[in-house]
């Protein structure tokens, strides 16, 4: 079992190589807060900041659940704007993106992608968690998320989109950085087979075998 008596400054500074459950501080003026960490995967030291995989928890949510986080560390989960702001503001961040694509019928399959962009940083509340800075991209995925680069966060409930017939976020059943309305969403259902609710989309990624994706996961990392 472990034990989070001992906190870490971030998933980089933890003296095993295991994933799991971590507590970390970023900074003396930040609480210790509880992180999954990715250790095994493209060099380690990720810190999982969203993961969609099954559709058991609701992410059509409110502005104040956005802010602050929902669902369980280690399952499908979101980890909150504040602290995204409060750790991406800290120092710089790269962010990684994981996709997969499921194939119905037959013959059954699955492909994975991934996006992974040299910077991130969201800004704070009084600008609305405004997606401020992002990297270069690289990866298998294609680039979806350069469209939504300055952009405010759209909930159920609070509508910051520059789409003037639309509310993106009740559109699209999930919260995001939304323009007019996406290219990218991955807040939406996991993709079913005869699923027709809004699903998780990443417009670029290749393979289309049916519309929606059935797997995300964000993680982010302190640049060294």
């Amino acid at each position: 079992m472990q034990s989070f008596v001992t906190s870490f400054q971030s998933c980089h500074d933890i003296p095993r190589n295991d994933a799991g459950k971590y507590l970390l501080q970023p900074t003396p003026r930040c609480d210790p807060f509880l992180v999954y960490c990715e250790r095994e995967k493209l060099g380690g030291g990720w810190i999982v900041v969203q993961h969609r995989f099954y559709n058991s928890l609701n992410f059509s949510r409110t502005w104040h659940d956005y802010r602050d986080g929902f669902g369980a560390v280690g399952h499908e989960y979101w980890i909150g704007l504040e602290r995204l702001h409060q750790l991406t503001a800290a120092q710089p961040h790269e962010l990684i993106i994981e996709l997969k694509r499921r194939k119905y019928g037959k013959p059954y399959g699955e492909t994975e992608f991934y996006a992974r962009y040299a910077a991130f940083e969201i800004a704070g509340e009084e600008e609305q968690y405004r997606l401020k800075t992002l990297g270069a991209y690289s990866g298998t995925a294609g680039d979806s998320l350069e469209y939504h680069q300055g952009m405010k966060f759209s909930t159920i409930d609070r509508d910051n989109d520059e789409d003037p017939e639309r509310h993106c976020a009740a559109r699209h059943k999930g919260g995001w950085w939304f323009k007019k309305c996406l290219r990218s969403h991955l807040n939406g259902f996991v993709k079913q087979t005869t699923f027709k609710h809004p699903t998780i989309q990443w417009i670029s990624s290749p393979e289309d075998w049916d519309s929606g994706l059935s797997y995300s996961r964000m993680m982010i990392r302190p640049l060294k």
